[in-house]
Order: C-alpha cells, then sequence, then structure tokens
C-alpha cells in the first residue's frame, strides 16, 4: 500500500500542481513566450519542456 500511495502522490503533485504554479510564475513575464536556454517557447509549455529534458538526461545517463 505504501508504494501504491507515493507513486498516486508523485503524480498527483507533478500532473496538477505544478503545472498550475509555473504557469502562474511565468504568467508575471509580461508575455506568453519566456526564453529557455536561447529558445523562445510558450509559457504554458516551459514545464512540460523541461520535465521531457530531464528524464532525457536521465535515460541518457542511466547506463552509467
Amino acid at each position: 500500500m505504501y508504494d501504491w500511495a507515493n507513486s498516486v502522490y508523485s503524480l498527483v503533485i507533478t500532473s496538477s500542481l505544478f503545472p498550475v504554479y509555473y504557469g502562474l510564475v511565468t504568467k508575471g513575464t509580461g508575455g506568453r513566450e519566456v526564453s529557455f536556454f536561447g529558445f523562445s517557447v510558450l509559457s504554458s509549455a516551459l514545464f512540460s519542456f523541461a520535465v521531457s529534458i530531464s528524464f532525457l538526461m536521465a535515460g541518457l545517463a542511466s547506463p552509467w
């Protein structure tokens, strides 16, 4: 039961709370686009891109 509850907790946090939080944080930038590593991306997609890049880096580093 612990593993099930722990998995649900992290799923709820990353899928419902973080996108809302980061959307509110980037809303104050004055525009819909923000700079991310030199690229201009929509502020609503910034969290998704950051998570995707972090999973890609973890996947590439995991064999070592």
